[in-house]
């Protein structure tokens, strides 16, 4: 598959990019967007909706269902063979680096900590989020935005579009959306192994998820 699929074709620079996910197939043909609304919309000549497909159906029986004529991009599942190569050879890499260090590794559980590291490194996810890395910086080289955003709900995904976007231009203003009630099983959210990665702006949907976040994401401005 192609690194991502446009709807129609469009490689202007934009202003804003909505990083938004299609669940369901039926909702492809909606005038809003199933977390942004009508935002997209009302925004539509100076953005474009980055969507990651997670329905039955492929990127181009997507795009081919598509009847809307407004902008958008689907995020392939593969990148090119080429850049499936170059994500097999980052990934081996960090295999041998790993291993190279594996003398440090000689207590039971840190033997335990090893094996999962290397288990962590070949699994899918590991592949996906690489593969995303590399889909996201390619829509920034096309459309060069200031601002970008997303949905937040603590997310590997969405860590990723932070630094991919702040790798590829420090300047980007990075906005997330928290939609969804915050529950308090969401360690991934409100307990995030790395606190460093925050958005500028954090947009929710009440005061007491506007509370609940200022304790962690004490960088950036919240609003309801």
């Amino acid at each position: 598959e192609k690194n991502y699929f446009y709807s129609i074709s469009n490689n202007k620079k934009k202003d804003i990019i909505f990083f938004s996910h299609l669940v369901n197939s039926g909702h492809l043909n909606k005038n809003k967007d199933f977390y942004f609304g009508n935002l997209p919309k009302l925004l539509e000549k100076n953005s474009i909706t980055v969507l990651n497909n997670g329905t039955e159906l492929t990127n181009f029986q997507l795009i081919k269902k598509y009847k809307n004529k407004k902008s958008i991009i689907v995020l392939s599942k593969y990148v090119g063979f080429l850049n499936e190569l170059i994500i097999l050879r980052l990934v081996l890499c960090n295999i041998v680096k790993l291993f190279t260090q594996k003398k440090n590794f000689k207590s039971k559980e840190k033997i335990i900590t090893f094996k999962n590291l290397i288990l962590n490194l070949l699994s899918q996810s590991t592949f996906k989020n690489i593969r995303l890395s590399l889909q996201i910086k390619k829509i920034l080289q096309v459309h060069s935005p200031r601002k970008i955003l997303f949905t937040f709900e603590g997310h590997c995904f969405e860590k990723i579009i932070i630094n991919t976007a702040k790798s590829f231009n420090k300047n980007i203003e990075c906005i997330a959306y928290q939609h969804s009630v915050i529950f308090p099983n969401q360690p991934s959210l409100l307990n995030p192994n790395d606190v460093s990665i925050q958005p500028e702006k954090i947009l929710t949907s009440g005061l007491k998820g506007k509370n609940i976040l200022k304790k962690t994401y004490n960088k950036s401005k919240i609003y309801i």
